[in-house]
């Protein structure tokens, strides 16, 4: 079970960030790192509703060598239908208004706060695209690696 601590802001909280309402302590952060692939990512309303109906090309048509009188082989590609369904991953920032009435840098401590958990939230889903997989938790959707792992 979490403690109370790990889940909501606190008075040590505060006066770690505002020793002796000084201010606010300058934060150093070393979980941040770049996620350009979500600058790149796009964003496609789901063609069946609540889920997205896509069909992925699995295998290439053969070929064959030709010479007189002799015909060409038929060949075709091969296709697998996905479902892919909508993912919510959610965070939320809570501070108690008390907390805030104590800090000399309401706004400051509120955007601090905002951003670990956009922070957060970026890396997550960073991971995700790659990783997550909805055939173990049917929470998630289906990410890049096990997704050509299945239909490759």
């Amino acid at each position: 079970m979490a403690q109370h601590g790990d889940t909501y802001l606190d008075l040590i909280d505060l006066y770690q960030r505002e020793p002796a309402k000084m201010g606010m302590v300058p934060l150093i952060n070393m979980l941040s790192y770049e996620t350009p692939m979500l600058q790149d990512a796009v964003v496609n309303q789901c063609n069946r509703g609540s889920y997205n109906l896509t069909s992925l090309l699995t295998g290439l048509p053969s070929g064959s060598w030709g010479a007189y009188y002799k015909g060409t082989a038929p060949s075709k590609t091969n296709r697998v239908q996905i479902t892919d369904d909508v993912g919510f991953y959610e965070s939320m920032s809570v501070v108690d208004t008390r907390i805030l009435d104590d800090s000399a840098n309401p706004a400051k401590l509120r955007q601090d706060e905002a951003m670990g958990h956009l922070e957060h939230m970026s890396q997550k889903m960073a991971t995700s695209i790659l990783y997550s997989n909805s055939y173990v938790d049917n929470n998630e959707f289906l990410g890049l690696a096990p997704r050509f792992k299945y239909f490759s």
